[in-house]
């Protein structure tokens, strides 16, 4: 089972990823959404499920070819997150196309996701603390996990220091990631 406050292993986060294409939502439930580019999304920009429910709100919106900007709803701080230029196209894409739901069904969905993937008790909050320990891995800079990540001196800290193998190494130990004991 999946702590919602940790982020995701390499181990998980291959599990996920491989998973993804053979997700099939239940019928009706989830139409017009694609879940593998709702996860995605997640992953890239570490945004709340909250923003995605009410995207006009919160503003959400490309930034030039190379930034994903949007409004916190609690702090009403702005969020700007670079995206790389694999990733700009299908993100302009996603956000055009975005269908109104309801922040009750994005989480279900990263629920269900979860689920199919071997990954019980994941939530969209899983994949935001995903997001922030991959952005650690790719800057190593509290300055930027600070800024993009949109988290405390404490938090980018943590992230910074701690790194993957070592995360990995303590979760594999404990028995926590399915299958491994």
């Amino acid at each position: 089972m999946v702590n919602s406050t940790s982020p995701l292993t390499r181990a998980e986060l291959g599990k996920l990823l491989t998973a993804l294409p053979t997700f099939r939502p239940k019928e009706g439930y989830y139409e017009a959404l694609d879940a593998e580019k709702v996860i995605r999304f997640f992953l890239a920009t570490g945004v709340h499920p909250t923003v995605l429910a009410d995207p006009a709100k919160a503003e959400l919106r490309m930034d030039g070819p190379r930034y994903v900007t949007w409004r916190r709803p609690k702090t009403d701080r702005v969020m700007r997150v670079p995206i790389g230029p694999d990733d700009a196209p299908w993100i302009g894409g996603f956000l055009a196309d975005l269908p109104r739901r309801t922040e009750k069904t994005y989480n279900r969905l990263v629920q269900d996701m979860g689920t199919h993937a071997g990954l019980r008790g994941m939530t969209p909050r899983t994949l935001r603390h995903t997001f922030l320990r991959l952005l650690a891995d790719k800057t190593r800079d509290i300055d930027d996990v600070m800024r993009w990540g949109g988290c405390s001196l404490k938090v980018a800290v943590g992230y910074v220091r701690t790194t993957d193998s070592e995360r990995d190494k303590v979760i594999l130990e404990s028995g926590l990631l399915q299958g491994t004991k």
